[in-house]
């Protein structure tokens, strides 16, 4: 099951995988994102200078940028696409982000999150590492290593994004905490949120960083280097769990909101949407906290892998894991409901904490729904019954129409049959 659970993690790109060099510090290669619209539409409106001096003035204070420099060049110039080997159905996709880089402006902590998703998407739809080191600096406007620290910060931080946001917690200060463990950047972030202003010098002090040294990289060795994969492999797992078990929740949720709306549970379809996900998620907890161990009371060289402890509440949440991934171990199916409910739902819950509310919302949702069906289905019957209405009155209408029109045809009968037998009778 470990290893399992280790091929499951190793498919998702580690910083060694997506970058093949290593950055000499956490801020050597991250520079701004290029200029916002309004800064280049403020800079064509600027009087316009002779010589070395021409230059372009963005609106968010950045340094006054040469006319006629690369950067300026590469802001405002479509990148040569067929030179760069994009195939004409790509251009759209790589146009795109590079727009969007444009918009974003300048590293406001939300921004250097957003600029590091425009990273990962990048890389994602390269077609290998090499094109994707070719694209970083005409798409995006980023050297390699401005480009991992982006990335780093997208990817290993998610977890605290909203909070750093609240706190407006500078670049830099995110590069360091990006490389750093995740017990670390929590500490830095608590007295942050105490009130403690974070400066570079201060977060360093508090992640563990010297002075004139480099943050710790998978390929330093030693512990350093062994923290620093545990470190990646951790961000990418714990995030691989979180979004996996919110779906899983909300995949049991929605199950039975809608047995609570009157449908039939069938265990073998329903299990079809939950079984591999709780296998998953099994599998991630089991990688990222037990630990290998030689087996005493086995033959000579046999491993196994154990939890640290079967006393907590993440050996109870394992357990249940075990038994929702199973397709045998599910309760008969009268019992179905109450296991899901009332001890499955609870154990995702708390494995998720703030996430839960995302995966619940898919209740209201779908009771919402149901209400809106439940109009809709009121309004036909009434609309159904409206026009049998009509129907009705409609068909008497004409029926007295008939009839009316009957005597009129029987009196003209009667009167022609008079004046006839009188005009004999003369």
């Amino acid at each position: 099951m470990m290893n399992d659970a280790n091929n499951n993690a190793d498919r998702n790109p580690s910083s060694s995988q997506l970058w093949q060099e290593n950055i000499s510090s956490p801020t050597s290669g991250a520079e701004a994102p290029k200029a916002t619209g309004k800064a280049r539409a403020s800079a064509k409106k600027a009087p316009t200078k002779t010589g070395d001096e021409a230059s372009t003035t963005s609106s968010t204070g950045r340094k006054p940028v040469k006319a006629g420099s690369d950067a300026a060049a590469s802001q405002e110039t479509v990148p040569d696409y067929a030179k760069l080997g994009i195939p004409p159905e790509k251009i759209e996709q790589y146009e795109a982000l590079r727009i969007r880089s444009n918009e974003i402006g300048r590293r406001s902590t939300a921004q250097v999150f957003e600029y590091g998703e425009l990273v990962a998407t990048l890389h994602g739809i390269a077609d290998d590492q090499e094109a994707f080191e070719g694209l970083v600096k005409p798409i995006l406007g980023l050297t390699r290593n401005g480009a991992e620290n982006y990335f780093r910060v997208h990817r290993n931080l998610q977890d605290f994004h909203d909070r750093l946001v609240a706190r407006s917690v500078a670049a830099t200060v995110l590069y360091y905490m990006a490389s750093s463990e995740p017990e670390k950047v929590e500490e830095a972030l608590a007295i942050c949120e105490a009130g403690e202003k974070l400066t570079v010098n201060r977060a360093k002090e508090i992640l563990g960083i010297k002075d004139g040294g480099k943050a710790a990289t998978p390929d330093d060795g030693g512990a350093a280097g062994l923290k620093a994969r545990i470190a990646e492999k951790s961000a990418l797992g714990i995030d691989s769990l979180l979004t996996t078990g919110t779906g899983l929740l909300e995949a049991i949720q929605a199950v039975l909101e809608r047995e609570r709306q009157g449908e039939r549970l069938i265990v073998s379809h329903i299990q079809r949407g939950i079984v591999l996900d709780a296998r998953l998620v099994r599998q991630l907890i089991e990688s990222l906290t037990w630990l290998a161990e030689s087996a005493e009371g086995f033959p000579e060289g046999t491993v196994h892998v154990r939890p640290l402890t079967r006393d907590d509440k993440w050996y109870a949440l394992w357990q249940v894991l075990q038994d929702l991934g199973g397709v045998e171990s599910w309760p008969n199916a009268n019992k179905v409901s109450f296991w899901l409910s009332d001890t499955v739902v609870p154990q995702l819950e708390w494995m998720l904490g703030a996430r839960a509310a995302k995966a619940n919302a898919v209740i209201d949702k779908i009771a919402k729904q149901a209400e809106a069906d439940a109009r809709k289905a009121e309004k036909a019957v009434a609309s159904a019954k409206l026009k049998k209405k009509k129907a009705r009155a409609k068909a008497r209408k004409d029926e007295a129409r008939a009839e009316l029109r009957a005597r009129r045809n029987a009196n003209k009968a009667a009167a022609s049959t008079q004046a006839a037998t009188a005009e004999t009778e003369t």
